[in-house]
C-alpha cells in the first residue's frame, strides 16, 4: 500500500498477493490491485472528496472443477463523492458536535460468480461500513452500487479536559438500484 499527495490531488493504490491452501476445494493465488486518484477540497469545518479509483483482481487456481477458468479475473471501476462537515458549540463545561456526512458511490456490475470466494464475507453494519466503498470485505467479491449514503454522528466533550462522554451515530444507505453481486448463500435484498 501507499498513498500521496500534490496539493489537492491524492493517489494512492492498495495491492496484495496472496496463497490460499486448504483441505477441501479450490486453492490457489490471487493478486488484488486497487490503484485511486481523489481531489481533498477541504476547508475550516467541512470536507468535499470526489475519488475515482480501479479494482484489478485475477487468481491463478488449481483443482478447478473439470471445464472452469483457472485463471479468472475481474476489472471494476468505481467513482465516489465523500462530504461532510464538522459543526461545533463550545460552552465552558461542555463541548457538543455534529457531523453531517454523505458518499455517494458508483461501481458497474459485474459478474462475479466464476470467481472463487477464499476470505470474503459480509460485514456487521457500523458507521465505518456505511461509508466503504465496498460491502464486502476481503478481495473475492467487488459490489456493484449506485447508492448514497447518509448519516449524522453526535458527540459531547467535556469542556476543560476534551474527554468524550458521548458518541452517538444515526445513517441509512439508499439504494438508486438494487445491488446484484452477491456471495453463494446470501440472499438478495
Amino acid at each position: 500500500s501507499f498513498a500521496g499527495r500534490a496539493g489537492r490531488l491524492t493517489y494512492g493504490s492498495d495491492a496484495e498477493l496472496v496463497y490460499f491452501e486448504r483441505e477441501v476445494g479450490v486453492t490457489g493465488w490471487r493478486l488484488d490491485a486497487a490503484p485511486s486518484v481523489g481531489l481533498d477540497l477541504s476547508g475550516a469545518g467541512y470536507f468535499l472528496r470526489p475519488a475515482a479509483g480501479f479494482r484489478y483482481t485475477r487468481y491463478d487456481l488449481q483443482r478447478t472443477a473439470p471445464g472452469a477458468d483457472a485463471s479468472p479475473g475481474r476489472s471494476l471501476p468505481f467513482a465516489a463523492l465523500d462530504a461532510g462537515q464538522l459543526l461545533e458549540r463550545r460552552r465552558p463545561l461542555r463541548r457538543v458536535t455534529l457531523e453531517p456526512r454523505l458518499l455517494y458511490l458508483w461501481t458497474p456490475f459485474r459478474a462475479q460468480d466464476q470467481l472463487p470466494v477464499f476470505d470474503t464475507a459480509v460485514p456487521d453494519l457500523n458507521f465505518v461500513q456505511l461509508f466503504s466503498t465496498n460491502r464486502y470485505v476481503g478481495a473475492d467479491r467487488g459490489s456493484d452500487a449506485n447508492q448514497v449514503s447518509l448519516g449524522v454522528t453526535a458527540n459531547l466533550f467535556d469542556g476543560r479536559s476534551g474527554t468524550r462522554y458521548l458518541s452517538a451515530t444515526l445513517g441509512q444507505a439508499f439504494y438508486f438500484s438494487d445491488p446484484r453481486v452477491k456471495l453463494p448463500d446470501e440472499p438478495l435484498r
